[in-house]
């Protein structure tokens, strides 16, 4: 094989990672952007829990769990919905969070390097 094959082969995998990783850095935005979003929504929702809780009990002096459901049940779906677009950013970053402690680290990482946990591959 020529230097000059050799030197094109080179450039052509150094553009290929390149290309990768801002692929990779636009999907992390999204998904940031997409927690983003569902977060300011889960807060919205909390705020018209409490405006419900404050009205009923002021006019009625009772709240009943029927009622907020709903809203519950919408705030569930959307923390479980943030949780995996984050192990998702995780993943891209290549990056692990430990599922006894939460700590963030490296994904080729077997113990936890806060808590000392094994990791599961």
């Amino acid at each position: 094989m020529s230097f000059v094959e050799k030197l094109s082969n080179a450039v052509s995998e150094s553009v290929k990672t390149i290309s990768d990783k801002s692929s990779n850095m636009v999907e992390i935005s999204k998904m940031n952007l997409s927690i983003r979003k569902r977060e300011k929504e889960i807060e919205s929702l909390l705020i018209e829990i409490g405006e419900y809780v404050y009205n009923q009990m002021k006019s009625k002096n009772t709240v009943t769990s029927d009622e907020l459901r709903v809203l519950v049940k919408r705030i569930d779906f959307l923390q479980q919905d943030v949780e995996t677009l984050e192990k998702m950013v995780f993943k891209l970053q290549d990056m692990r969070v430990c599922e006894y402690c939460k700590e963030v680290f490296e994904d080729n990482v077997a113990y936890c390097p806060l808590c000392g946990k094994y990791i599961r591959s």
